[in-house]
């Protein structure tokens, strides 16, 4: 939501001007890494003034914008994805640097299944444009991790018990370079 992008802008704002962090990780806190954009507020929902227009323009911009601050990040930038990755959060993990997932993970789009789309459009850079038209047309929100791999949007895959553990040592590796 609105609050989730603004405190994620704020930290990675503070992270930029500390000159003693070298590198950003990212990680999502409780069960998911982040299950996207609140859909469920939208289903079934017109909007019928300009008021709510507006405010879902604010939303979906809000969002666009903390995609961006990770990928424009002058500091490198680490994202460890666990559980479920999906819609913005997808597009929040592969503005990233370096993604590294837990085994288990599983990533999608699932945007137009709620007649919505992709905010950030980073798909068909990292994985091409047909693959990115295949998952952003049909809402595929069951891509594994391994396979997540091999098209390009996670740098390594490793087992859950391990993620946090990896995504500190390759920081560390990068900060001392």
């Amino acid at each position: 939501d609105r609050n989730m992008a603004a405190e994620v802008m704020s930290a990675t704002d503070r992270a930029q001007l500390n000159d003693e962090v070298r590198v950003i990780v990212l990680k999502g806190e409780g069960r998911a890494f982040c299950a996207g954009l609140d859909l469920q507020t939208r289903i079934g929902k017109n909007l019928e003034n300009d008021e709510e227009v507006e405010a879902l323009k604010t939303e979906l911009r809000d969002c666009f914008d903390m995609i961006m601050r990770l990928w424009d990040s002058p500091k490198p930038t680490v994202a460890a994805v666990q559980t479920y990755c999906m819609g913005a959060g997808m597009e929040l993990a592969l503005a990233c640097d370096i993604t590294i997932a837990a085994r288990d993970c599983r990533f999608g789009s699932p945007e137009v299944l709620y007649g919505s789309g992709a905010i950030a459009l980073l798909l068909p850079y990292l994985c091409g444009p047909k693959r990115a038209r295949e998952i952003l047309l049909t809402g595929n929100d069951r891509i594994t991790s391994e396979q997540a791999e091999a098209w390009g949007l996670v740098t390594r895959v490793v087992g859950e018990d391990k993620l946090i553990e990896r995504a500190r040592e390759c920081a560390l590796e990068i900060a001392r370079h």
